[in-house]
């Protein structure tokens, strides 16, 4: 069989999709040797494969950088010059044209729950999905049962088209029991000895306005001040505005990206988590806590529950009181939050990226065999 791999979401700067597809490829490519794969990358996208492509592994540049016409002219023409089997891509979009299978992950169903999230670019990005690729794919990855639900109620495809797929986390993010490490990123990030941790980029439905207000109920009764990170995408202004008026702004510390060496030394030093996500089809980053022994308050909704299971303390989203009674439940009980903090670790520890590319690649074979 010969895959070929869209790669222009390999770039863990993008988040979620990012670390997925830099951490799925690296595992099909390291695992199946049966199997030839060609990566396509765009012009901007310089990283590449660890530790270096494989006998099996072919890697080109392919056109211009990433954009509409990469994805439907630049890609299909490489992709049948190569004579790919079946295409798989990480993020969001396969070409419409192409006489080679086609098989896609969809990151998230915020937009059919959280009205007016998006902007109008990305609306209008998501409606060609929806009409134009959709129905040409082969199969659709999704990253939760539930998501996996709550997309074919909201477009109408094919529950038998989709197929879920569980994210992994990587061996990175562990409990560290060195506090020398640990107090160097605290020094680095001057940050207090008490804080709880948010990781997100800002938007609509991260849900930072209700955490704001719900952290702002409970300040006073606690030394913990709030650590952000993560920086911002889309419509946060109202945000900024509500921490002067909720007379916060001291005891919020913004710390935009931070490395991922340094993120994993934040869940470690950090009381909990705090993800109020409005919807979340996964939520790699209370697994990510968990797995750094980091507990986790998440929100009641989406597909945080199926994910954590009992190892998150869980909230009404649309309830600042609630949010703030989940953290005081933390933050107040040392018994409770040990406990949940061993809940943590043992689940975090069921999701890996070996089981992630396994089924995976098991996929690919089912849309390339059902023509034979």
């Amino acid at each position: 069989m010969r895959i070929g791999i869209s790669m222009k979401s390999f770039d863990p700067s993008w988040g979620g999709p990012g670390t997925y597809t830099v951490e799925l490829v690296n595992q099909l490519v390291r695992r199946d040797t049966d199997n030839q794969y060609v990566l396509f990358y765009p012009a901007d996208i310089t990283a590449r494969i660890r530790p270096g492509a494989p006998g099996h592994v072919r890697e080109i540049t392919v056109g211009g950088p990433r954009g509409l016409w990469w994805d439907q002219v630049s890609l299909p023409r490489a992709c049948s010059r190569e004579r790919i089997d079946v295409l798989f891509s990480p993020f969001m979009a396969i070409p419409v044209m192409g006489g080679f299978r086609k098989v896609f992950t969809i990151h998230g169903a915020e937009r059919y729950v959280v009205p007016d999230m998006l902007p109008a670019i990305q609306q209008q990005k998501w409606r060609f999905m929806e009409m134009a690729m959709v129905p040409r794919a082969d199969r659709l990855l999704v990253v939760s049962e539930t998501m996996g639900r709550d997309f074919s109620r909201a477009t109408g495809c094919p529950a038998e088209k989709i197929r879920s797929i569980y994210l992994g986390v990587s061996s990175e993010f562990h409990a560290i029991e060195s506090q020398e490490e640990l107090q160097r990123t605290r020094a680095a990030h001057s940050l207090p000895p008490d804080f709880l941790l948010f990781v997100g980029r800002i938007f609509p439905n991260k849900n930072f306005g209700n955490l704001l207000r719900g952290y702002a109920g409970i300040a006073a009764g606690i030394p913990h001040k709030l650590v952000v990170v993560g920086g911002t995408r889309w419509k946060f202004e109202n945000e900024f505005r509500m921490l002067r008026e909720l007379g916060i702004e001291e005891r919020v510390v913004f710390l935009d990206f931070v490395s991922q060496e340094d993120l994993v030394h934040l869940y470690n030093l950090a009381t909990c988590l705090v993800y109020p996500s409005y919807y979340e089809s996964f939520g790699l980053v209370q697994v990510e806590a968990m797995a750094c022994g980091c507990p986790v308050v998440a929100a009641d909704t989406g597909a945080l529950p199926e994910v954590a299971g009992d190892a998150a303390t869980f909230c009404n989203p649309n309830d600042p009181a609630d949010i703030g009674k989940a953290i005081l439940r933390l933050v107040n009980d040392p018994a409770y939050r040990a406990a949940q903090r061993e809940k943590g670790l043992k689940r975090a520890a069921t999701y890996t990226w070996d089981r992630c590319a396994v089924q995976t690649l098991a996929v690919l074979r089912e849309v390339v065999e059902s023509i034979r």
